[in-house]
């Protein structure tokens, strides 16, 4: 008889970065709203009435939960007026905004008096305030609610709708902008991804029709695309107009990362006299953001890191007062270079946070030669590194 066997999956105290399995991994709140932060989600602004007065709140957390019968699920924080009032009156209305609508989603995010001012409303039968111009409204009885964590789910029973077509506002990433905004991201995302891992040769004319066909998109936003790998140093546009894989080398990365050390230093010796309090804390600033981005030698998010990184240096260098000396540092573009040669993997070192931490006091306690000191050795890892990556990943240098 063939016994049947079963294969074990890991579940949720099991996290996969990087080819790594971490178990018991514990979920901050910062890192699940970075990772939900890639949902999609239309933009909506909850309204409802209580005691006579008004209320509204701009939220994304609202789905669909039936068809047969129509029921709406608002997620809300529950110590937010609104919530209170949609808990206490049992009836609320989801107003999805219209893609040009962004005003009307800062509008009702922020704490005020009152939200509705200048807005043209109806009203419900129950007294709620209607949005006039929303895209699609829907009015919803309060038939059930659940409480999670920091937020009331109230599920509604659909009473009426008012529909106008068109497209929604979308929120994604912390941000306000249409969906096609979000189809542009993973378009670009995608190519960034095939550009460093080399599967287009280099200095070769990228062939925009085979490629708006392998990834389902139009030229236009091929090319919008484009325009933002140029930015990155990813790509040139030739004077025939045809983009090309831009060439590089792990010595092109060096040489820029012992320019950025050059302006660096002379930043050092000057601001080590009396550093400012105001630079010293947006340094700190700049370096946390890189920390929060590595965890067990494991980038998180590199693109933040890459930030996060630049902006720790521009501001450092920035501390000079010399309008020159920035430009200098912009035109090295480190952002392009860290992208196309530490970006080919996830894996990294803490010990990057722990040297620039280690600059960072040196600084401070104004001992320009340790500080002179620990900047090197930065440079040196970083060299090493992208040496490193380079002889394991040459088809992308």
């Amino acid at each position: 008889m063939n016994q049947e066997t079963k294969s074990e999956v890991p579940f949720s105290n099991e996290l996969c970065l990087g080819g790594k399995i971490i178990t018991n991994t514990p979920v901050s709140a910062a890192d699940f709203k970075r990772a939900v932060s890639f949902m999609t989600s239309a933009v909506t602004v909850i309204t409802t009435a209580n005691a006579g007065r008004d209320y509204g709140m701009t939220a994304s957390s609202v789905t669909s939960l039936s068809a047969d019968p129509p029921l709406m699920v608002a997620c809300l924080r529950s110590d937010i007026p609104t919530a209170r009032a949609v808990d206490q009156s049992g009836y609320y209305v989801v107003n999805i905004l219209d893609e040009n609508q962004a005003d009307l989603a800062y509008q009702f995010s922020r704490p005020g008096p009152d939200k509705f001012t200048g807005v043209a409303t109806y009203r419900t039968e129950a007294g709620v305030a209607v949005l006039r111009d929303a895209l699609v409204s829907i009015v919803c009885r309060v038939v059930a609610r659940a409480s999670g964590g920091t937020h009331t789910m109230f599920s509604g029973e659909v009473l009426a709708l008012a529909n106008k077509g068109g497209k929604p506002l979308a929120y994604y990433r912390g941000g306000f902008g249409h969906f096609t905004a979000a189809q542009d991201e993973q378009l670009y995302s995608t190519l960034k991804r095939r550009l460093l891992r080399g599967d287009l040769e280099l200095d070769a004319a990228i062939d925009l029709e085979a490629v708006s066909a392998e990834t389902n998109s139009d030229l236009n936003a091929l090319e919008k695309a484009l325009g933002r790998l140029i930015g990155d140093d990813l790509v040139v546009r030739a004077d025939s107009g045809e983009y090309r894989v831009r060439p590089f080398t792990a010595e092109m990365a060096c040489e820029a990362f012992e320019l950025r050390e050059v302006l660096a230093r002379e930043a050092i010796q000057m601001i080590t006299a009396e550093p400012p309090l105001s630079l010293t804390r947006e340094l700190e600033k700049a370096l946390e953001h890189m920390a929060l981005e590595i965890r067990e030698n494991t980038f998180l998010d590199f693109s933040r890191y890459v930030n996060a990184n630049c902006q720790f240096y521009r501001t450092l260098i920035g501390g000079m007062n010399n309008a020159a000396a920035v430009r200098a540092f912009d035109s090295l573009n480190i952002a392009g270079i860290m992208e196309r040669s530490f970006g080919l993997t996830n894996n990294t070192s803490e010990t990057y946070i722990s040297v620039t931490r280690l600059m960072l006091e040196a600084i401070k306690r104004r001992l320009p030669r340790d500080a002179w000191t620990y900047l090197h050795e930065y440079t040196s890892m970083a060299k090493d590194r992208v040496r490193e990556i380079d002889s394991t990943h040459s088809h992308a240098f």
